[in-house]
């Protein structure tokens, strides 16, 4: 099978976020189970002279590198090399899949994967936010299949377009059971810090994260893994909230080796987001055996407290004035946006070492089980057959 993905910056060893991830986890299995894949990506992230990934073909195609085109332009560059050749066109993102009626118009089969409700992203406007809105509306309508990865945007899709969608959420991949003593020249030894790792938007809820940590009394420091994305203004504004507090220490995006050091020799790892689609950063912090602190968004409770299980843990704890702790078997939340909120349970995980590193345990065991990229690849491949016959 022929198969063409779209939608994304890049995939690779300095490719960041979470769709680039998720395609490069699957073309490559894609690639070994026998099929031709082909990537389109962004010029300006791919590397340089790079032509295939562990036997993708890679294809490089310009952009108008702005907040508001970079996508969209790119992705029409994509959509006009696809229209033979190819049995399926895998378009991601509900910006992108505002296009999704073009390949359908030339006899293509078009495979749509929401990865979030975008026009929720505060950094759009208002015009931004429209246009989103009717890409989702797109991405319900024009494909031949459309793919959700959490069963909150599935409800969302059935209540909102009377769709019936696939689920298919992302995956991880267990890494090897090794120990980092430093993370780099930062010097930063094993449990001696607090991880946020993620794109420096202000979805993401860093400045929440950074408020809480301010204003709790502990040795740890809070490491904040990550950069940018159209967001500039946003991330100086971090640094401003941070200044004057030593604990705190920015290092920039991560990749390979260095971000794997990250992940190993984090005491814990906390996503304030306040949007989500499936939490990839999640559940990779899970699957290195790490207790996880998120907001209570829906899309991040599916992870840590998934249906059928408890979503409360009633825990006893002196400085928790509530008297329990919210979360589930697989991790601890707090209420989304809330700075004191997630100061307490912070304190509380700092407190207690036991169940921090019980609920590691449970959560790496979680993840290896419900988030299988062998599996998950084979669930897009069941549906690319589906799609193609």
């Amino acid at each position: 099978m022929k198969i063409a993905i779209l939608g994304l910056r890049a995939i690779g060893p300095s490719a960041s976020g979470g769709i680039e991830k998720a395609i490069e986890e699957l073309s490559t299995r894609f690639v070994r189970s026998g099929h031709h894949v082909t990537v389109f990506c962004r010029a300006r992230y791919s590397e340089a002279n790079s032509s295939s990934y562990q036997g993708v073909r890679i294809q490089t195609l310009p952009a108008i590198y702005t907040k508001h085109l970079e996508a969209i332009s790119n992705t029409v560059a994509a959509i006009s090399c696809t229209l033979r050749g190819y049995d399926v066109i895998h378009i991601n993102a509900i910006g992108p899949a505002l296009l999704s009626f073009v390949p359908r118009l030339f006899g293509r089969k078009v495979v749509v994967t929401v990865h979030g409700l975008d026009w929720k992203r505060e950094k759009w406007g208002t015009p931004a936010k429209l246009v989103l809105r009717l890409g989702a509306w797109a991405s319900a309508t024009f494909p031949n299949r459309t793919v959700v990865v959490s069963q909150t945007l599935a409800a969302h899709y059935r209540e909102t377009y009377d769709k019936a969608v696939t689920y298919i959420p992302n995956g991880v991949t267990l890494p090897e059971p090794a120990k980092s003593e430093l993370l780099g020249p930062l010097g930063l030894k094993n449990d001696d810090y607090v991880l946020f790792l993620s794109r420096l938007v202000p979805e993401k809820g860093c400045h929440t994260l950074i408020d809480a940590f301010r204003r709790l009394e502990t040795g740890k420091k809070l490491v904040i893994v990550g950069a940018p994305s159209h967001s500039e203004e946003y991330a100086a504004s971090l640094r401003r909230l941070a200044d004057g507090d030593p604990r705190i220490l920015f290092t920039g995006a991560l990749h390979g080796s260095a971000k794997d050091a990250a992940y190993r020799g984090a005491y814990c790892f906390v996503l304030p987001s306040t949007i989500e689609g499936m939490p990839l950063v999640l559940l990779e912090a899970m699957s290195y055996g790490k207790c996880c602190l998120c907001s209570d968004i829906e899309e991040n409770l599916e992870v840590i407290a998934p249906s059928g299980h408890e979503s409360r843990r009633d825990i006893d704890h002196p400085s928790n004035r509530t008297g329990s702790v919210l979360g589930g078997p697989f991790g601890l939340s707090f209420r989304t946006g809330d700075a004191s909120h997630l100061r307490e349970q912070l304190a509380f995980m700092l407190d207690r070492t036991d169940l921090v590193s019980e609920l590691g345990e449970k959560a790496r065991t979680h993840v290896a089980n419900a988030f299988n990229w062998d599996r998950i690849a084979l669930e897009y491949l069941r549906v690319y057959h589906e799609v193609a016959v």
